[in-house]
């Protein structure tokens, strides 16, 4: 490679720590002001309470109707074993733990990754190293698509052209599991690792099943 044309480099080139402000100067390209117009916030200990009625849910109560016209029964109970679903959630939430147990930057004992990093695909650690950081958060997205396709496999299958009749129990299944989310979820932060991204999983296959169906109203 050829030498720097000077031995300094832009400021929005720094190292998120232990960097030497000497070895940098103040870029006045478009690039440079954007770096030093944005200012990172920790994240807050404190999460917001998490809803566990189902029924009092707004998205419920919004695709509730939908539903109904596929699953009459839908709000009365579960069409799959819950064993069935509980099963599958564990597992998935146990994946999910030791991924954010693996690919966190921090050496601390116990350190891990929120549930909103790897939902977000992003780490908000500072780390020296970019390299290093590039590479961890690569393979923590490649982890969590593997287990997202994974989980999705196993509650629906594929359901690209699949017949009415059985879309319609690929949408019961779907459903059932994001309702199962809803009443798993906690008003008490940091318990129930996992519930919050594996609804966002069933909610997903419960807009595309609610699709093919042709019962999404169109924009």
């Amino acid at each position: 490679m050829p030498r720097a044309l000077i031995k300094f480099k832009p400021d929005w080139d720094m190292a998120e720590e232990n960097a030497r402000s000497s070895d940098y100067y103040k870029s006045d390209r478009a690039l440079g002001h954007l770096y030093r117009g944005i200012t990172l916030e920790d994240m807050p200990e404190v999460l917001p309470q998490r809803q566990g009625n189902a029924e009092a849910h707004a998205i419920f109560k919004a695709l509730d109707p939908l539903v109904r016209l596929h699953l009459p029964s839908s709000s009365g109970h579960m069409h799959t074993p819950a064993t069935r679903i509980d099963s599958l959630y564990v597992t998935y939430r146990e994946e999910l733990a030791y991924i954010s147990s693996a690919f966190s930057l921090s050496k601390a004992p116990g350190s891990r990754l929120r549930e909103e990093e790897l939902v977000i695909g992003t780490i908000l650690a500072k780390c020296p190293h970019k390299g290093y950081r590039t590479s961890r958060l690569r393979a923590m997205r490649e982890n969590v698509g593997f287990l997202v396709q994974d989980v999705k496999e196993q509650l629906v299958g594929r359901i690209k052209d699949l017949p009415e009749d059985e879309l319609q129990g690929r949408l019961a299944v779907a459903w059932d599991a994001w309702r199962f989310s809803l009443e798993m979820a906690t008003s008490s932060p940091g318990e129930n690792f996992g519930p919050e991204s594996f609804g966002l999983i069933a909610l997903g296959l419960v807009l595309e099943c609610l699709e093919r169906l042709g019962s999404l109203p169109t924009l």
